[in-house]
């Protein structure tokens, strides 16, 4: 298994990124329509349904561990505040020029982290 050799060569204290998008998009976690919008997954399955897969662990927008973010709840609950008053308030379309398509062709990710100059000046303190 490619992942058990992946983390075999991980040294201790290591950090590893994976990518949540490319979870959230994978059929073993969440099935049917993975690359749709498709708010329903998130109710239950009524009996007899098509086979649904939803294996809520697979989805961490906002990383897992001691490094997850620390405001999830609360970015959460404004989420959910900020999306009702707009649903309520507006009606929502593309233009009609757009290709909803043109959205995952047109996205890039990308992880940098650029270090600027870090000027400090080191003396000793005065005892008294």
């Amino acid at each position: 298994n490619l992942i058990t050799i992946l983390f075999s060569l991980l040294v201790e204290g290591t950090a590893l990124d994976v990518s949540p998008y490319v979870y959230h998009r994978d059929p073993r976690y969440f099935a049917p329509l993975t690359d749709s919008f498709w708010p329903d997954r998130w109710l239950k399955a009524e009996k007899g349904a098509e086979k649904l897969v939803h294996n809520t662990a697979a989805y961490f927008p906002f990383s897992y561990g001691p490094a997850g973010c620390v405001g999830k709840q609360l970015a959460l609950m404004e989420i959910r505040a900020v999306i009702t008053l707009i649903l309520q308030r507006f009606d929502v379309r593309f233009t009609e020029a757009y290709d909803p398509a043109r959205w995952e062709k047109e996205m890039n990710d990308y992880f940098v982290l650029l270090l600027g100059e870090l000027p400090t000046v080191i003396t000793p303190r005065k005892t008294s």
